[in-house]
C-alpha cells in the first residue's frame, strides 16, 4: 500500500510516498498550498495512493493561538481531500520535524540551502509514522 506524508504549511507543504510493506521512503516534491489539492489528486492516480498521513504540530511552545488555527487548517483541508478523493487519511504529531531536519542537513552539508526543507520534513512524518505506528 503506498501512502502519501504531507508536511503541511500555510504556503508550501513538502510530500512524500511512503511503500507500508517495503517502508521504503521516497521523497516526492514541494508543492504550493494552494496547489496542493490538484497535486493530490495527481499523486493518486500516479501512485494508486491508499492513505495520506497528515503531519500536526503540537503546542510545544505556548503559541497555542498559531498552532490551533494550523491544526484547524490542516484537519479542515484534510477533510475536504477526503471528501473529494475518498483517500483514508490519518494524522500524526510532527513537532519538530522541521528543526530536526534542519541540524541534520547542517551537520552533514555545508551548503544545507540546496535542500528542500519540506520534502525532507515530510520524509521525517513518514519515518516516524514506519517506526511508531502499529496499525499502518
Amino acid at each position: 500500500m503506498f501512502i502519501l506524508f504531507v508536511d503541511y504549511g500555510l504556503k508550501r507543504c513538502g510530500t512524500a510516498l511512503g511503500d507500508s510493506s517495503t517502508k521504503i521512503i521516497m521523497p516526492l516534491k514541494q508543492v504550493q498550498t494552494k496547489l496542493l489539492l490538484n497535486q493530490i489528486e495527481n499523486f493518486a492516480k500516479e501512485y494508486q495512493i491508499e492513505k495520506i498521513v497528515w503531519g500536526v504540530p503540537n503546542n510545544i511552545n505556548n503559541n497555542f493561538n498559531n498552532l490551533h488555527n494550523l491544526e484547524r487548517d490542516i484537519k479542515n483541508f484534510a477533510r475536504h481531500v477526503y471528501k473529494l478523493t475518498n483517500i483514508p487519511y490519518s494524522f500524526i504529531d510532527e513537532t519538530l520535524t522541521t528543526e530536526i531536519q534542519k541540524q541534520f542537513i547542517k551537520k552533514k552539508d555545508k551548503n544545507h540551502k540546496k535542500y528542500n526543507h519540506d520534502v525532507i520534513s515530510a520524509m521525517l512524518i513518514a519515518e516516524d509514522y514506519f517506526n511508531n505506528t502499529i496499525d499502518q
